[in-house]
């Protein structure tokens, strides 16, 4: 596995002018391009949450933190039990790792676990506050929580026949 040492040092550090970071771009493609359709489906949709949701204005939560979040599940959890027909508590389990990581500020990087995603992230204690609170909302909402979603709404209000359809699949 090819890395890359790129010349960007440690949000915060005084000596983050001279410091240089381990990036492992391939691996990391190279995992995420082995995601079954359910882990990609909860990847693009707490991407989604991220930027239609809780909006971060300066980075806080990127889609880096949410590809970490995938990768954890995923090397945790069987990839059999990754199925279509349970998304919505993956989805839950993803938000709850990022309200975990939120509330402790710690998200540990996949490709070197002693390196913390959310050090130095410049999370202000009253933004996180609400974003703690707003991902808490959206667990209790369960699948309803997609509607908080402008491209995932207007599809389901434009095309209503496929949702009536799974949901007559489910009773």
């Amino acid at each position: 596995m090819g890395a890359f040492v790129t010349p960007v040092g440690f949000r915060g550090s005084e000596y983050q002018h001279l410091e240089w970071r381990i990036c492992f771009n391939t691996g990391e493609n190279e995992l995420m391009s082995s995601l079954n359709n359910t882990q990609v489906y909860i990847y693009v949709i707490l991407k989604m949450v991220v930027n239609d949701v809780l909006k971060p204005v300066k980075k806080e939560i990127t889609s880096y933190t949410m590809k970490n979040i995938v990768l954890w599940l995923a090397e945790n959890n069987p990839q059999a039990r990754f199925d279509e027909r349970i998304l919505f508590y993956w989805l839950r389990e993803g938000l709850g790792q990022l309200r975990t990581a939120k509330s402790t500020s710690h998200l540990s990087y996949y490709m070197i676990p002693e390196r913390n995603v959310m050090a130095a992230c410049g999370l202000d204690e009253d933004q996180k506050r609400t974003w703690i609170e707003t991902i808490t909302c959206m667990m209790n909402e369960g699948s309803t929580m997609l509607l908080r979603l402008p491209k995932i709404r207007i599809a389901i209000i434009s095309y209503p026949t496929p949702l009536l359809w799974y949901c007559n699949q489910r009773m």
